[in-house]
């Protein structure tokens, strides 16, 4: 009996022992994944706390973005920093580079602007380059030919109907009240040109479309280089620079797509707007004050452009006709170029229209009071039309072609 119960009891002594080891062992694993656990989540915490700014500052980007610009300039954000599959900027812009302009408009948008937008052109732009319908360069005979000049005031930035921009309404216009010759106006205007790039244009682009006249509407985009030192320079070099759709390099394009946060860095680095005018220009130096110089400015590269264009026209045969701009309230560097191109056409002998006297308030857009309303662009087509049939330019043209000048016609005094 006794050696029975001393082996029941090493028995119980033995699985007691092996209950405290089990114990022992599992309390031990259950600190350790405790610890590990425990670990773990430190980590987590860590990282969190450690990408939580960035994760912040990326949804406030990504807001500001969302709100800093509508759909289509997002579109035409996205088409200059190259994160647009199977699109580029000279694909889908209404401008593309040129090597003595800057820019130029750009005929290929006609055919990848509605895939890519998703919406019509809002404007037409024909296979040569110009605003408007397609056109013969070999002028047709018989055709009396006027290209008209400008920025985008000529252009019609404001006017999505082609058939009332004021080149086209103004061809329209002199076929309805004569019946010879057959009038053809090409629109020749391109926003924020200056007079520097209209003659640039006249001599290397309008002047191989062999134009019967040219009509000059310029003075405004002028008075921003007069705001730089040294008026911008003769070449207006202070002020203007090429367009330029360089594409991203890899790194940079990897950044830019994922984050919203990298692209507004990189937009506001470079100064990427998603408009022509911030494009080419240069960024303003800290030092110019620009208020300062307009103040000084003489406008003497308007001028010199100006009596450029008109000199190369006459040595080509060609009628210079000289239009004072109109506007609402604006600096008076507006109408001292104004005065330059009065006193142009005084002293080069050259048909003068003189609309700046005939400006009304509401034929500009209340938005910066230089663009034209409809009812502005009618007002300028009226007082084109009683201007240059007073003048009678085309009597000569008639009788080389026809052999007799048209009848006088009543023209209503605008």
């Amino acid at each position: 009996m006794l050696a029975e119960k001393l082996k029941v009891f090493k028995i119980d002594r033995l699985f007691r022992g092996c209950n405290r080891i089990n114990e022992s062992y599992f309390l031990k694993m259950s600190m350790l994944e405790y610890r590990l656990v425990n670990k773990k989540t430190k980590y987590i915490i860590v990282t969190f706390l450690w990408l939580f700014p960035f994760i912040l500052v990326e949804i406030v980007s990504r807001f500001i973005f969302h709100y800093s610009y509508n759909e289509k300039e997002k579109k035409v954000i996205a088409v200059m920093l190259g994160l647009a599959p199977g699109y580029s900027a000279n694909m889908v812009s209404y401008y593309r580079p040129h090597h003595y302009l800057s820019y130029v408009l750009n005929p290929q948008s006609m055919e990848y602007y509605k895939d890519y937008y998703g919406d019509r052109p809002g404007y037409a732009i024909n296979s040569h380059g110009f605003r408007g319908k397609n056109f013969s360069i070999d002028k047709p005979t018989g055709v009396y030919r006027i290209v008209c000049m400008g920025g985008s005031t000529t252009f019609c930035l404001t006017e999505s109907d082609e058939s009332h921009t004021y080149p086209q309404m103004l061809e329209d216009a002199l076929n309805s009240v004569y019946s010879s010759p057959s009038f053809e106006v090409i629109n020749a205007g391109t926003p924020s040109w200056t007079s520097a790039e209209s003659f640039i244009n006249f001599h290397f682009r309008v002047m191989e479309l062999k134009p019967d006249m040219i009509i000059l509407y310029h003075g405004l985009n002028d008075t921003f280089p007069m705001r730089r030192d040294e008026e911008g320079k003769s070449d207006y070099s202070n002020w203007r620079k090429s367009l330029d759709y360089s594409s991203t390099s890899d790194s940079v394009r990897f950044l830019i797509k994922h984050s919203v946060f990298f692209q507004l860095i990189y937009l506001g680095v470079l100064d990427i707007q998603p408009s022509i005018t911030s494009l080419t220009v240069l960024p303003r130096l800290a030092e110019t004050n620009e208020d300062e110089n307009l103040e000084k400015a003489t406008g003497k590269y308007f001028i010199r452009n100006t009596e450029a264009i008109v000199s190369l026209a006459k040595a080509n045969s060609i009628v210079p006709v000289l239009m004072t701009m109109g506007h609402g309230p604006w600096h008076s560097s507006l109408s001292l170029n104004n005065q330059s191109t009065r006193q142009i056409a005084k002293e080069k002998g050259t048909i003068l229209v003189d609309f700046e006297k005939f400006a009304l308030p509401h034929l500009f857009s209340p938005s910066d009071n230089v663009h034209f309303t409809r009812q502005g662009n009618i007002a300028r087509v009226k007082l084109l039309v009683y201007s240059l049939s007073r003048s009678e330019v085309w009597k000569d043209f008639e009788r080389n072609t026809n052999g007799e000048p048209s009848k006088n016609v009543q023209v209503e005094d605008p």
